[in-house]
């Protein structure tokens, strides 16, 4: 699968493989990329983030799955 991601829009070619076709998830969206052609996308700009999370963020949030997030730090393998 080759990728090229421009500002207005992404193109995939499905290049090597036994696969006819491939289907990728793009922003939320199913897309089938078959052989012989380029598949083009267009992206649709999100809000800019800046920064990083901090633990507030992050903590108490739930994955797709249910699943609770929590934040821990790891102790160190060869500390006391």
């Amino acid at each position: 699968m080759k990728v090229t991601v421009l500002p207005e829009e992404m193109l995939f070619e499905l290049e090597t493989g036994d696969a006819p076709e491939l289907t990728l998830v793009v922003q939320g969206a199913e897309v089938a990329v078959g052989r012989g052609g380029v598949t083009r996308v267009p992206v649709t700009r999100i809000e800019q983030r800046t920064g990083r999370p901090s633990v507030r963020d992050i903590e108490g949030s739930l994955r797709e799955d249910g699943s609770l997030l929590t934040a821990t730090v790891p102790s160190h393998p060869n500390g006391d």
